[in-house]
Order: C-alpha cells, then sequence, then structure tokens
C-alpha cells in the first residue's frame, strides 16, 4: 500500500498559552500493510517535510519551522514508523 497527499493526511494538535493548535503536515510519502485478519503483520512507514507544518495560527505557525521546534533545518524529514497496530473497539 503505498501513502501520498491524495490519501493520507497527517494532523497535530497542542495547547498553547490561549488556544489549542492545530495544524498539518504536507508532502506525505510512504508505504504499509493493513492486514485486518492478522494486525501483528501490518505496519506503516511514512516520511514527510518538517518545514511543512501549517497551523491555525497565523502567529505561532511560522515558529514551528525554527530551531526551537522542529528545526527543519537541522532536521528536514520527520520519519513515522509504526510498533505496534491494533483495532479500537470503538471503530468499524
Amino acid at each position: 500500500m503505498q501513502f501520498d497527499d491524495e490519501t493520507t493526511s497527517i494532523s497535530f494538535t497542542t495547547p498553547n498559552i490561549i488556544m489549542l493548535l492545530k495544524g498539518s503536515f504536507t508532502g506525505v510519502k510512504g508505504i504499509g500493510l493493513l492486514t485486518p485478519k492478522d494486525l501483528s503483520q501490518s505496519y506503516l512507514q511514512l516520511t514527510f517535510g518538517a518545514n511543512t507544518a501549517i497551523a491555525n495560527d497565523p502567529f505561532v505557525g511560522p515558529d514551528f519551522t525554527k530551531e526551537s521546534c522542529f528545526d527543519s533545518y537541522k532536521y528536514p524529514t520527520i520519519q513515522l514508523k509504526s510498533e505496534h497496530i491494533e483495532k479500537l473497539e470503538e471503530e468499524n
């Protein structure tokens, strides 16, 4: 299974001083395998650029790519790799 911006969205939320900061990343690329009958065989490996962070606050959002947050100059790529996938009881 292939993942990209058309099939996958990466979003985040984090508390801020005044509001709940929400945002997303673009440029998602990755692979995975989802086997509902045997989830121990399932995995996800995704990458995306740290400098693609978009936030709902125009004042804080641009700071995500600076050294104090994601430091996209030093760490330009974020990689996510699953260690364990499980089905939530309340989900289909």
